[in-house]
């Protein structure tokens, strides 16, 4: 590889990890400090680098937000689309969606508290996300529901609407069990929430002639 080519590979490299450093750090303050009190100087402090660094990559800490949260919302999305050919049935690739959603959840719960109230009160932040971050998954994972459901016992559905729907339960259903008290219980383990939204759906999406009989007697 001539010098010029290899130089130039050199520094994307070293760009990449410096926006990783930055996330990361912006992350660890985030959750430490809250998205309001966290500072641009704390966070490259922590990333140990020049603060003005921070602003040749993003141009403020809501551009920082949005690259954070873009970042743990995709970061396993690649290897789960890899793995797809493993699972030979919706009920196994839908639970190992799930986990996969619930698992990301769990890693960042802290700053996910953190940044929870900033996506709340911020339509704008709203749209970005939907617009840089859900969608583009949602678009990756629509395919590859079609390869999984061909040829199963569900009845025809919009993957477009059941997709999303199925993402946006496991963050729901997570929510519920780490930040309310409901008066249903202990809190389910992260197996009996994929084991409850796996058959909700699944079950849901079965086509009349092959749903279990149910009584329809009031009780």
């Amino acid at each position: 590889m001539p010098r010029k080519k290899r130089d130039e590979a050199g520094e994307r490299e070293r760009v990449k990890e410096r926006r990783r450093r930055i996330l990361d750090a912006a992350a660890v303050v985030f959750a430490r400090r809250g998205y309001h009190l966290a500072r641009t100087r704390e966070i490259a402090a922590e990333a140990g680098v020049a603060e003005g660094t921070i602003y040749n990559y993003y141009a403020n800490k809501r551009d920082l937000l949005l690259a954070i949260i873009q970042q743990v919302t995709v970061e396993s999305v690649p290897e789960m689309l890899t793995q797809t050919r493993a699972y030979h049935d919706a009920r196994s690739w839908l639970k190992a969606v799930l986990r996969d959603r619930l698992a990301m959840l769990d890693r960042n719960r802290d700053l996910i508290r953190a940044v929870l109230p900033e996506m709340i009160a911020d339509n704008d932040l709203q749209h970005e996300y939907l617009r840089q971050v859900i969608i583009p998954s949602i678009v990756k994972y629509l395919p590859l529901t079609q390869q999984v459901f061909q040829g199963t016992r569900l009845r025809r559905f919009n993957a477009g609407v059941i997709v999303p729907a199925i993402i946006g339960a496991a963050a729901t259903a997570f929510l519920f069990s780490e930040w309310t008290n409901l008066p249903v219980g202990s809190p389910p383990s992260s197996e009996e929430l994929v084991d409850e939204l796996a058959s909700f759906f699944l079950d849901g999406l079965l086509s009349r002639d092959q749903r279990p009989a149910t009584s329809t007697a009031m009780t």
